[in-house]
C-alpha cells in the first residue's frame, strides 16, 4: 500500500488594499435669503448626516451654525442665547425649519405645474413635472 505524500503549498498572503476613506463635501453656506432655497439647502444639510450619522446634538448644532450667515447666522446666535446648551438636534431642526421654510412652496409649485408645458422633449418634462410636485403634493382629480 502506497503511502499518500503530503504536499505543502505555500500561497503568497493575500494582497491588501488600502480602501480610501470616503468624503462627502459640506453643503454651501446658507444666509437666510429667500433667493437661496432652503429646501434644497436643508436637503444637502440632512443628507450629510446620514453619511456621518454618529455626530452628537451639539456638534450637530454647532456645524450646523458654522455653515450659516448674515441674516442665519443672526438667527442661529439668538436661539443660541435663549436656549443655551439645553437644545437638542431635534429641536433645533424643527426651529430652523419653522424658520426658513417657504410656507407658500405648495403653492406656487402647483402653480408652476399649471404654466408647465410641453416642449418636445417627454423626458425634460417629467423630471420637471416630479421635481415641481414633490413641493406641491397633488394627486387624484387636483392633479
Amino acid at each position: 500500500m502506497e503511502r499518500a505524500r503530503l504536499t505543502t503549498t505555500t500561497e503568497a498572503p493575500a494582497a491588501q488594499f488600502r480602501v480610501p476613506r470616503l468624503k462627502l463635501k459640506n453643503p454651501s453656506k446658507f444666509d437666510g435669503t429667500p433667493s437661496v432655497t432652503f429646501r434644497s439647502w436643508w436637503t444637502s444639510v440632512r443628507r450629510y448626516f446620514r453619511f456621518y450619522p454618529d455626530i452628537a446634538d451639539t456638534q450637530r448644532i454647532a456645524w450646523v451654525g458654522a455653515l450659516l450667515t448674515d441674516a442665519a447666522a443672526k438667527w442661529h446666535v439668538k436661539r443660541e442665547e435663549e436656549v443655551g446648551d439645553q437644545d437638542t438636534w431635534q429641536a433645533y431642526s424643527e426651529a430652523i425649519q419653522e424658520e426658513y421654510q417657504y410656507t407658500r412652496e405648495a403653492d406656487t409649485a402647483c402653480e408652476k405645474i399649471d404654466a408647465l408645458r410641453y416642449k418636445g422633449d417627454i423626458k425634460a418634462f417629467m423630471i420637471s413635472f416630479h421635481t415641481l410636485n414633490q413641493r406641491a403634493h397633488i394627486s387624484g382629480p387636483s392633479l
